[in-house]
């Protein structure tokens, strides 16, 4: 969930969702895919990753108060 709403005249996201995903992204390397683990367990991601060898780790991400569940495709 989040919060869409129109500045400027342009579509801008807000929430934790957002913030979340945001931070996870930035933990990717070059040639890495960050995930969290509720993406990953989405059923339409399911198929995308069930082949890929997973690094799964938790994190601390800045705005959030539990460690994130992320998982690294290389």
């Amino acid at each position: 969930p989040c919060l869409a709403v129109t500045l400027n005249s342009r579509l801008d996201y807000f929430g934790t969702t957002v913030n979340k995903a945001a931070r996870v992204q930035s933990l990717a390397e070059k040639d890495q895919i960050c995930i969290t683990s509720e993406t990953l367990t989405h059923p339409e991601a399911v198929p995308l990753v069930e082949d890929r060898n997973l690094i799964y780790k938790q994190v601390p991400v800045k705005g959030i108060k539990e460690p994130v569940h992320v998982s690294v495709i290389k």
